[in-house]
C-alpha cells in the first residue's frame, strides 16, 4: 500500500519554496502591527454591526482575529444579492440566511465597514 500511494503524480514545491519570501514580506511590512490593526477593526465592526442590527455577539472577543460572524435579526434570503447588486458589497450570508460574516484584511478600511452599515 505505501509503495503505491507514497508518490502520486508530480509534487509542486512552489508553496514550500515561497515560505522564506513570505516570512520576509511579512517582517518587512510590520505584519504584527497590521494584524493588530485588523483585529481591532474586526472587533469594532462586529460591535457596530450587532448594535445596528440589534443582535448579540455569538462568540467572545478573545475568539476573534480578523473575521466575525454576526447574526441578522431575521433570515433575509435576498440580502447577499441586494448588497452586491445595489452597493457592490460582497459578503457571505450564512446558514439559513440569518448570519453575515465580515472578514478584515490588511487592505480593509473603516470606510468600507461604514459602507456596509449604511447598506444594511
Amino acid at each position: 500500500f505505501v509503495s503505491r500511494t507514497e508518490e502520486q503524480g508530480t509534487r509542486d514545491p512552489a508553496a514550500y519554496l515561497a515560505v522564506p519570501a513570505a516570512i520576509e514580506f511579512q517582517r518587512d511590512r510590520a505584519w504584527d502591527e497590521v494584524q493588530a490593526r485588523c483585529r481591532a477593526l474586526t472587533l469594532d465592526a462586529r460591535a457596530r454591526l450587532c448594535a445596528h442590527l440589534g443582535t448579540e455577539p455569538i462568540a467572545p472577543d478573545d475568539m476573534l482575529v480578523q473575521m466575525a460572524t454576526v447574526r441578522l435579526p431575521a433570515p433575509d434570503p435576498g440580502l447577499k444579492r441586494r448588497l452586491f447588486d445595489e452597493h457592490r458589497i460582497e459578503i457571505p450570508v450564512l446558514r439559513g440566511d440569518d448570519m453575515i460574516r465580515v472578514s478584515v484584511a490588511a487592505y480593509t478600511t473603516p470606510d468600507e465597514i461604514d459602507r456596509l452599515l449604511a447598506a444594511l
